[in-house]
């Protein structure tokens, strides 16, 4: 095994240039004649008829566009899984059972001379002929005939796609040569993956899925990555994947076996230096995308999913074994002989018919009936969030005047909240009929929009695990305790600025949390404390009695002793201060409150903390423990007993630094912190008679309790606390008083300028503490600049103010675009319509591209698009498909669509 040297790096040759011929593979798509060409012999009105000729009829005149013969239904549906995709996805299963059709499987080609079957290979040679050498044959492949005695029949193995689509036959490298071709020319993202146990496919990149799917032309299946190793029963070693941009390892995707030796060992086999060959793969992307001049956009888009893709890999790295279910049979395509010589022919099982296990594709239980009939009576219904689900597509954005743009993409779930109930409160539909009888809920997730949904957004979908969506949809007040809404609870319009960057020097970048039985669950220091008013730090142990009478809550009879503090001695806080320091037993005859506190360390801090956690859920306490246990297994069981965080035991240096700022001698010790600024709420002198004497006195002295702790943060985090809570939460009279004001000067009142106000208040702070900036000052600094901004805002001229808004009054009005359709062409009319038949024009000149078919509906300059009533339904009218990606809602332009149809359509439109 001869190995290469390339980037000095042991690689065996071999292994090279197969890279190196996966490259040369996907440049041969790129040629942009071959593409048109390809393009022409797809078949788009018979595949997708439905998308070709778009969802809404029209009467108008065809102006010279290319129409083929409508078709009622595809002939390539199949009922029993075609539910699960789609979309271009579902596009994509149907092109491959058309190309099975198309291609030719070549097991040994006919006599050139007597056209008998039986032929059989003897012995290949390399190219002769000019033709051999045009289709870039690798080899040539002779053939000897038992009827005629004759050998001189020739299979030449091409390599050339525009051969390929001459010819139309040869086995699984052709076919997937081909394929790839027509994936790209279709205007999907393509990538040609080479299996080095002798097998080649592809994969396409799914915006709606958010990921790649495999697509084998050969067997005409898409997404069924157990079928290798599960269902052929191959030995994988090696599977890497091409793009014109890079070269990516992604044999985990499709096998179970990865960390076994014997796989590992396969993989030596073919490159003895694995790390080697993890470093000449890296390498090979940074030169490959140097020559081609990759935009730092375009390649942070690669490695931005290739970190996803790892991330799934990481995941799967570690399963056994194929989930039940997943695609199982043996190889299809060539003769059984051919199979059974090659290893994959595999066991012959039933196929179970089940569906997209946890996929996107899933539909959602909810129920629906009592919800979507005729009018919605809304006093009668809650809101239920539904996590990780969301609708089939969308209407529109939640207009301005109830939260803007930008505010909503900042704001909180519950600010969202209390702007969609406003909305569905106030606003007015067609004939008069209340909001609520139309729209069903929204959608919406961190930095993002809020997108309202009708009732043809049903059925609900999952999301992939990663996707952080939210759904909001109404049902049955009778429903709401069986479906745990809890309608009580405390909700907040804002975030606490927390000190992040202050913790985490304190505590790590991760925390952990006690998860599903014994296991231990890491969590983002960042995302652990976020929306804390106070952190607490607790540092215990399990082998100090106290301490476990004061974290676990078990009853203790009033004389038992303590460990504590006294004059001239030191306790200290680890494993040997049992022996090191004496322990001194104190009787009751302490001060009569010190005495109280004492005996009710049993339920002190368990109490206290599920009774805040209660009252507040977000902006209240976190507690992190800080453990002096003697070894890991000690702190695992104690740990367990916990409901909050922890400090992780393998980092006993932050440990000691942690006990050593805050000066802590003794255990238990609990020591309470502002969370925006860090500074030191509650000592440790303090904390347990605090606790002890607010427990003896029930929840309500727990919760007096934290509004003192929350009273003695510093005025500067006073101050910002003030200052967010004004910028959300409004009094009755002083809403009055604005609207009043906004009356005599045409403006109609927005709560969102005020939320903005918040908003912008913690994007100063959080700036000026990346500044190095201290938090006090930051806090100062920022309320005061945010102060200015507004004082120089109120000096605009009430005349100007008045003038632009009567502007914005006149233009206001619907008018009826297409029959039953009214879109308000005061926010959209000639702008979406022209930026549509942008998008469509943009498609029209490169078809192929896969570039510009889509654009976020979170986009500031779509968003004319997606505020406007209707105007997502006028997209949609003009052919364009609504979907969720793991990033925002989609508007797209199928690849099957007649583009020709979508610009008359617009076009006609703008008139």
């Amino acid at each position: 095994m001869a190995p290469s040297t390339s980037f000095g790096l042991e690689v065996p040759a071999k292994f090279a240039r197969r890279i190196d011929s996966g490259f040369d593979t996907v440049k041969e798509w790129e040629n942009e004649e071959l593409l048109k060409e390809c393009r022409a012999q797809i078949p788009f009105h018979i595949l997708c008829p439905e998308q070709y000729h778009g969802r809404t009829d029209m009467d108008m005149d065809d102006g010279g566009m290319d129409m083929c013969t409508s078709i009622e239904q595809s002939p390539y549906i199949n009922p029993e899984d075609d539910h699960k995709y789609q979309g271009d996805d579902l596009f994509l299963k149907r092109l491959a059972k058309y190309f099975q059709e198309i291609m030719t499987w070549v097991n040994n080609p006919p006599c050139e001379l007597c056209n008998s079957d039986q032929t059989k290979c003897r012995q290949t040679r390399g190219p002769l002929t000019s033709e051999e050498f045009d289709g870039k044959a690798s080899r040539v492949e002779i053939y000897w005939c038992p009827n005629c005695n004759a050998e001189t029949t020739t299979f030449p193995r091409y390599n050339s796609p525009r051969k390929l689509l001459e010819t139309k036959k040869g086995r699984c490298g052709e076919y997937a040569n081909l394929f790839g071709l027509y994936c790209r020319a279709a205007g999907f993202e393509t990538r040609y993956i080479l299996d080095y146990t002798d097998h080649v496919w592809t994969e396409v990149y799914s915006k709606r899925l958010g990921r790649w799917i495999m697509a084998d032309s050969c067997e005409g299946q898409i997404d069924a990555t157990s079928m290798y190793e599960k269902g052929w029963g191959k030995k994988l070693n090696w599977i890497l994947a091409f793009t014109l941009d890079s070269v990516v390892d992604i044999t985990r995707r499709y096998t179970r076996a990865y960390l076994s030796e014997e796989f590992q060992a396969r993989r030596r086999d073919i490159c003895p230096r694995l790390d080697h060959a993890a470093m000449y793969l890296n390498q090979k992307n940074d030169t490959i995308r140097s020559i081609n001049g990759l935009s730092a956009k375009r390649i942070e888009e690669i490695q931005g999913r290739m970190g996803l893709e790892e991330a799934f890999f990481e995941e799967t790295m570690n399963m056994a074994s194929w989930a039940e279910g997943e695609y199982s049979e043996g190889r299809q395509s060539g003769s059984l002989e051919w199979r059974v010589l090659r290893g994959e022919a595999g066991i012959r099982m039933e196929r179970k018919n089940q569906g997209n296990s946890g996929g996107k594709g899933d539909i959602a239980t909810i129920c629906t009936e009592v919800v979507i009939g005729s009018k919605i009576d809304h006093s009668k219904l809650k809101l239920r969030c539904e996590d990780g689900v969301v609708p089939s597509t969308i209407a529109m954005r939640l207009p301005d005047e109830y939260m803007s743009f930008a505010a909503q993409k900042a704001a909180t779930f519950s600010a969202k909240k209390k702007a969609f109930l406003e909305f569905i409160k106030s606003n007015k539909g067609e004939d008069d009929l209340d909001a609520s009888s139309q729209y069903i809920g929204y959608c919406t997730k961190d930095n993002s929009p809020v997108y309202l949904m009708k009732r043809g957004s049903y059925p609900f979908q999952k999301c992939d695990g990663n996707v952080q969506w939210k759904t909001y949809h109404f049902v049955p007040q009778s429903l709401e305790s069986t479906l745990g809404i809890d309608s009580s609870s405390h909700e907040y319009m804002f975030d606490i600025p927390v000190n992040s960057e202050y913790f985490i020097n304190l505590l790590g970048d991760h925390l952990i949390a006690n998860g599903d039985g014994s296991n231990k669950v890491s969590i983002s220091t960042t995302e652990a404390l976020k929306n804390s008013r106070l952190v607490a730090f607790y540092f215990s142990a399990h082998w100090c009695g106290p301490c476990r009478q004061f974290s676990e809550g078990n009853r203790i009879q009033e004389n038992t002793s303590a460990i504590v503090d006294q004059p001239g001695m030191v306790l200290r806080d680890d494993p040997i201060s049992e022996i090191a320091a004496p322990k001194v037993v104190v009787q009751s005859s302490q001060n009569k409150d010190q005495e109280v506190a004492q005996n009710n360390l049993n339920a002190m801090l368990s109490e206290m903390y599920e009774t805040l956690k209660d009252e507040n859920p977000s902006h209240g306490l976190e507690v992190v423990f800080v453990s002096s246990d003697r070894d890991s297994a000690s702190f695992e069981n104690y740990f367990q007993t916990m409901p909050w965080l922890a400090l992780p035991f393998t980092d006993r240096a932050k440990k000691n630094v942690l006990s050593q700022q805050f000066g802590v001698n003794g255990i238990p010790c609990l020591i309470v912190l502002d969370a925006i600024s860090g500074a030191i709420v509650v000592g440790k002198e303090d904390t347990r008679f605090e606790v002890g004497t607010a427990c003896q006195h029930g929840n309500d002295s727990i919760k007096k309790m934290f509004s003192m702790w929350s009273d003695r943060i510093p005025e500067e985090s006073k101050e910002i606390v003030k200052t967010l809570k004004m910028a959300c939460v409004r009094e009755e009279d002083d809403e009055e008083e604005k609207n009043e004001a906004s009356e005599a000067m045409h403006i109609e009142p927005t709560p969102q300028t005020q939320l903005e106000l918040g908003a912008r208040v913690n994007i100063i702070y959080t700036q000026l503490l990346a500044e190095g900036i201290q938090p006090n000052e930051a806090g100062a600094q920022a309320i005061k600049q945010v102060t200015e901004e507004i004082k120089a805002a109120s000096f605009a001229s009430p005349m100007e103010i008045d003038e632009s808004a009567q502007a914005d009054t006149e233009d206001m009005r619907e008018e009826e675009v297409v029959p039953g359709m009214k879109v308000d062409l005061s926010l959209v009319g000639e702008n979406l319509i022209g930026l549509a038949l942008k998008s469509i024009e943009n498609v029209e000149k490169t078809p192929y591209s896969f570039k510009f078919r889509s654009f976020k509906l979170g986009n500031k300059t779509i968003d004319v698009i997606t505020r406007a009533r209707n105007g997502l339904d006028l997209l949609r009218f003009l052919g364009f498909e609504i979907y969720s990606s793991d990033v925002d809602f989609i508007a797209s332009i199928p690849l099957c669509a007649n583009l020709l149809q979508m610009k008359a359509k617009a076009e006609n439109l703008l008139g």
